[in-house]
């Protein structure tokens, strides 16, 4: 009986935090409009092999896994990973990135080498 107390206990102590609606944003915090003129949304960066060859270089490893493609950029404290689909238009696209930290020979793990990179193809 204890037991089913307790476990009664625990769900209802763990619903009791849960909002019950969601936070507005307040209008202040949207860009207003300059001189009358509308905002212009950014247009999303696509990028494609062709973009990160003439900004990148050739990556240090390039791997093939299907339907995927690979290209490695090698730093001394970090790795960037570029992922891309191997079919479609003149130049493959940018399907995902992400930085690893190797475990090997270094002594302390950043990912900032990565990040500098990266941010060249903004």
């Amino acid at each position: 009986m204890k037991r089913v107390f307790y476990a009664l206990l625990a769900v209802l102590t763990a619903c009791s935090n849960v909002p019950q609606e969601l936070p507005v944003v307040a209008e202040e915090a949207l860009p207003k409009p300059v001189n009358g003129a509308a905002v212009k949304p950014r247009r999303p960066i696509i990028l494609n092999a062709d973009r990160i060859l003439s900004v990148l270089g050739e990556p240090t490893v390039r791997r093939f896994e299907a339907p995927s493609e690979v290209w490695v950029y090698s730093q001394p404290s970090c790795v960037l990973f570029i992922y891309m689909n191997d079919k479609g238009e003149p130049s493959p696209r940018v399907r995902h990135m992400e930085i690893g930290t190797p475990s090997f020979g270094i002594r302390e793990k950043q990912s900032a080498d990565c990040l500098k990179l990266a941010s060249r193809l903004r």
